[in-house]
């Protein structure tokens, strides 16, 4: 067997009933080209059979030299508590973030850790993502995120979130300051990202695809709600001091909610969809078409 590079990274994941994809999750991890030195989990009081899941990696994870820092909450207390607890015991100069239910591309830890040793200035790097259906395993669609500086704090500015959350790869220094605000989950990554930019550190994307992104029954990437929404523009109005408008709020939510229905219906109506979230915002369905083809 090939010894793989080990590199001074930690993965930092939450866990909540997860069971099922567990698996395919840890199994991504240890095929990576190169290896993390770290794994960081909490699991959030689970009721299915995630924690046996957990315990069969870790002595698989220690095999290959690879510490594995497991906390686990016997009741659950939210996705923020869990990822700040996780981050507590973070002990390498990078941190990468991904959802239990997700899978991690073989090359991605080295091509973010090139990129960061590379453009030192980068506090935070994030990518592209693919979706795929859990049910079929095929691909679903990918993501285009914004790559200019000045298009990704447009995002901010607009209220959208241009930096995927588990496609992220923090400086682990700057993420324990920081750290995440669990009263403002499920906007937290919005949060994070914002009070880090207007610090004045430097957030990048890469146009490689880093993440395969699970769409479940439970996923967040079926669902959008309006809580999530309107709590993304009162964080805006609070760290960029733009006004918070129910009007916005909700032309936000049904342009996403149409855009998402455009992705995701096979059938002809998925244009009408399409009309009509370009309709509601129609600047938001531009810088989509800008970051899908790089103008």
């Amino acid at each position: 067997m090939i010894k793989k590079e080990k590199l001074p990274v930690s993965i930092l994941s939450a866990n909540f009933n997860n069971g099922p994809f567990l698996k395919d999750f840890f199994e991504s991890i240890i095929a990576s080209s190169s290896l993390p030195s770290q794994i960081c989990i909490v699991d959030d009081g689970s009721s299915d059979n995630s924690v046996q899941i957990i315990n069969q990696f870790k002595s698989k994870f220690e095999s290959l030299d690879i510490k594995f820092s497991y906390i686990l909450f016997n009741n659950n207390q939210g996705f923020g508590k869990a990822l700040n607890a996780a981050l507590e015991v973070v002990e390498h100069e990078f941190t990468l973030r991904i959802d239990p239910d997700d899978l991690m591309k073989p090359n991605r830890l080295e091509l973010q850790i090139e990129f960061m040793k590379k453009n030192p200035k980068c506090a935070v790097l994030g990518g592209n993502i693919e979706y795929f259906s859990s049910k079929t395993k095929k691909k679903l669609r990918s993501s285009s995120v914004p790559l200019k500086e000045r298009d990704i704090s447009k995002n901010f500015l607009s209220g959208c979130v241009p930096l995927i959350h588990g496609s992220t790869f923090f400086r682990s220094d700057l993420l324990k300051k920081f750290k995440y605000r669990p009263e403002v989950v499920p906007a937290e990554d919005y949060d994070l990202f914002s009070r880090i930019l207007k610090e004045g550190h430097m957030l990048c994307n890469i146009p490689e695809i880093l993440t395969e992104v699970r769409v479940h029954n439970l996923s967040t990437t079926n669902f959008i709600s309006y809580r999530t929404i309107e709590k993304t523009f009162r964080i805006r109005e609070e760290v960029w001091s733009l006004k918070f408008s129910f009007f916005n709020s909700y032309r936000r939510f049904y342009n996403q909610k149409f855009y998402r229905k455009f992705l995701y219906d096979a059938s002809i109506t998925r244009f009408a969809y399409f009309f009509l979230a370009a309709l509601l915002w129609p600047e938001s369905i531009v810088r989509n078409l800008k970051s899908k083809f790089e103008l």
